[in-house]
């Protein structure tokens, strides 16, 4: 873990959390050792991986666009958050989903956004293939990694440009981890992240 990262979760969690009145729900389903990829769903802002990281029990890596590794202060920034450079348009390259694979590789989790592009609107997206994806190619190559199921509410309107950010409660959810070495589907492993991620929608309209 980067000290800029080791420092951050310990002073700014505790100002994440008590800001935004954060409730954490599920960290049971969080296991203590095994490599996951923390499939993230409800991704509607640009600090939503900062706020994952900073109230994520574990060490997570991100996925970043290869421009922000382009800025000198930047880049040391960005890196310093345990975010690694891939180039990408819509959706999740073979490019990106390799060097996620990397990460596995080093024993380092990753987190990753199901619907792979921001919501416009506010409404959850599909959730698309590359997560899946890297998980099965993982278990090909022998590591094993499972994929612990995640929603996060409340983020979306949370920086109106040129405003302090709104103070209002936000909301991490985490499902049972998914055994990712009983599929042998791209599509059927989609399949349970969507069914994993949708109990947490519903289990969302009763409490938040």
């Amino acid at each position: 873990m980067t000290k800029l990262y080791r420092v951050s979760k310990k002073i700014f969690g505790s100002i994440d959390r008590i800001w935004y009145k954060f409730e954490l729900d599920g960290l049971e389903n969080i296991p203590e050792e095994g490599r996951l990829i923390v499939a993230v769903a409800g991704h509607a802002c640009n600090g939503d991986a900062i706020h994952l990281g900073l109230q994520h029990p574990r060490e997570l890596h991100f996925m970043a666009k290869g421009e922000l590794f382009d800025v000198p202060i930047l880049s040391s920034l960005v890196k310093g958050y345990n975010a690694f450079s891939v180039k990408r348009g819509r959706g999740c390259s073979l490019e990106a989903i390799e060097a996620g694979l990397d990460k596995l590789r080093k024993d380092q989790d990753v987190a990753m956004f199901v619907e792979e592009v921001r919501t416009k609107t506010g409404e959850l997206g599909r959730v698309r293939t590359g997560t899946a994806r890297m998980a099965l190619m993982a278990i090909e190559e022998g590591i094993p990694v499972k994929i612990s199921p995640c929603l996060l509410q409340g983020t979306y309107g949370l920086y109106p440009a040129g405003i302090i950010p709104r103070r209002k409660q936000l909301k991490l959810s985490f499902n049972e981890t998914i055994d990712t070495s009983k599929y042998d589907s791209i599509d059927r492993l989609t399949a349970a992240i969507h069914d994993s991620i949708q109990e947490l929608k519903e289990k969302k309209k009763k409490s938040f």
